[in-house]
């Protein structure tokens, strides 16, 4: 297959590194643009990153109120995440992470960061589910800016965390806000029924992210909800762009396919 020359990773977090570096590691693989947001996790000197850098949600677990970071935490991690994008804009881009549980705090994020720019979007994590009422003004509000929400999910096994999203949790939001975009990332962690809950809803886009994929589990995807509707993620750094890669590149796509995924779509849904 002839190398592509675009592609966009939409699901980064800060590896603990330095620019360049993360540049570089990515583009040995092909990867020439990656989308970064925070977790609220980024910015805490008691857990560096074995290489003096930052840990992203990889450390979130030492944390007592991990999953539920309090402003002043969102705060300083959205300026860690906008101080990378700004050393290196044409290789870098960003969502803005924010708690709905901090409503007032979380809408003015927004209004400083997406709407005045630079970052394209908004980012929401496992404070509450999808469908909770304290996530429409935020839906509300990026239905305004005409900008997506990436909104965590993941069907999981064992049950879920509290306030972690599940696909029909998403699905439901969806249908609240037929205006909203939505990434609905993890497609490893949602699995065919998982897919089969977002199918329906024309305004959310799956990411490929998460842990290594069931086998077809793609090109179910693609089956399920159309070629346009997914987007290439890795979920760096927690797993590896090579890998994650790995799975576009060695499906059974055909080659525009691919180049949907990997690039295009991205380009789309974010006038990018």
């Amino acid at each position: 297959m002839k190398p592509l020359p675009m592609v966009t990773d939409c699901h980064v977090h800060p590896p603990g590194c330095d620019v360049a570096t993360m540049i570089a590691r990515a583009e040995a693989f092909g990867i020439t643009r990656q989308c970064l947001f925070a977790l609220g996790n980024e910015i805490d000197p008691q857990f560096p990153a074995p290489d003096g850098g930052h840990w992203s949600s990889i450390g979130a677990p030492h944390h007592t109120d991990a999953w539920n970071p309090p402003p002043e935490r969102i705060t300083a991690s959205n300026e860690f995440v906008q101080s990378l994008v700004q050393q290196a804009p044409d290789r870098l881009c960003a969502l803005c992470f924010v708690n709905p549980v901090h409503t007032d705090h979380a809408l003015a994020e927004i209004r400083a960061r997406v709407q005045q720019g630079p970052m394209l979007g908004i980012k929401l994590w496992i404070s509450c589910k999808a469908n909770d009422p304290l996530v429409e003004p935020i839906a509300e509000l990026a239905v305004e800016l005409d900008v997506p929400i990436l909104q965590h999910c993941w069907n999981k096994f064992g049950g879920n965390m509290p306030g972690e999203s599940c696909t029909a949790d998403v699905a439901e939001l969806a249908g609240k806000f037929p205006r909203l975009k939505i990434i609905a990332p993890h497609l490893s962690g949602q699995h065919e029924d998982g897919v089969l809950d977002l199918a329906p809803h024309p305004n959310i886009w799956i990411d490929t992210s998460g842990m290594l994929p069931d086998a077809g589990i793609l090109e179910f995807a693609v089956e399920a909800v159309g070629v346009n509707r997914i987007l290439f993620g890795s979920d760096l750094p927690m797993r590896h762009q090579g890998s994650a890669l790995a799975r576009i590149q060695g499906s059974a796509l055909r080659d525009r396919d691919r180049r949907a995924i990997l690039h295009d779509n991205f380009s789309r849904l974010f006038n990018q």
